[in-house]
C-alpha cells in the first residue's frame, strides 16, 4: 500500500448511540484551504493536524464534543475530559 492510503486503526463496533470524528489538516499537507475549525481563545483557524473522535448517546452531543475537543488542543480537551 502507498503511504497516502488510509489505514484500519480500529474497529467501533455500534449498536447505538453515534459517533463523530472531527479532523483538520496543515495547510502544506492534504488542505488547500485553511481549517474551518477555528480556535476560540485566537479566533484563528486550528494550525496543526489533528482529529478526535467522540462516541456519545446523541448524534449532536458527539459531534459538538470532537469539535470542541479538538479546538480545545490535546492537553486542553485530557483536562476536559479529567472532569
Amino acid at each position: 500500500s502507498s503511504a497516502t492510503s488510509p489505514r484500519h486503526l480500529a474497529e467501533l463496533p455500534l449498536a447505538s448511540g453515534a459517533v463523530s470524528t472531527s479532523m483538520t489538516l496543515t495547510p502544506d499537507s492534504l488542505a488547500d484551504t485553511p481549517s474551518d475549525i477555528v480556535d476560540p481563545r485566537t479566533g484563528e483557524p486550528v494550525a496543526e493536524a489533528a482529529s478526535c473522535v467522540v462516541v456519545h448517546e446523541n448524534a449532536a452531543d458527539a459531534e459538538g464534543w470532537s469539535t470542541a475537543l479538538l479546538a480545545a488542543g490535546r492537553q486542553r480537551a485530557m483536562e476536559l475530559l479529567g472532569r
